[in-house]
This record gives C-alpha cells, sequence and structure tokens, in this order.
C-alpha cells in the first residue's frame, strides 16, 4: 500500500512538472468590441480565429447586492 501512494505522489510531481512548466504567448493582444443593445444588456465580443471554437459567457449584474429600493426582482 505505501509503494502504491509513494508511486501515485511521484507520478503527480512528474507530470505537473511536465504540464506545468509550458509558457504562453508573451505580449499577445486580444481584440473585442463592446456594445450596448437597447435594452441595456452589454454585449463583449472577442474573435480569434486560430481554432474553430465558440465559447460564450453570460453573466448578470443583478441579485440583491445589486437591487435599488422600488425596483427589485429580475424577471
Amino acid at each position: 500500500m505505501l509503494a502504491c501512494t509513494r508511486w501515485n505522489w511521484q507520478a503527480v510531481v512528474i507530470a505537473t512538472g511536465i504540464f506545468g512548466s509550458g509558457t504562453g504567448v508573451v505580449g499577445q493582444t486580444v481584440e473585442f468590441t463592446d456594445t450596448t443593445l437597447e435594452n441595456g444588456l452589454r454585449v463583449i465580443i472577442a474573435e480569434d480565429h486560430v481554432a474553430p471554437v465558440i465559447s460564450i459567457a453570460v453573466n448578470y449584474d443583478v441579485g440583491s447586492r445589486n437591487e435599488r429600493r422600488g425596483l427589485t426582482g429580475f424577471a
């Protein structure tokens, strides 16, 4: 049991060294457009045509922290 655990830790350390040592692209800038729709929704688009992939993230600035007296609810 002890030898198996020791081997697992060695594998984790080696994998971390191999996969965690990569460097990112230095000085890369991200071009984006920032638009506000008529309903007040803010849309930020960052295009990258390197790979045929799409990713969408939706964030809403709502909740009890953002509500004003007399103007409550999200729906």
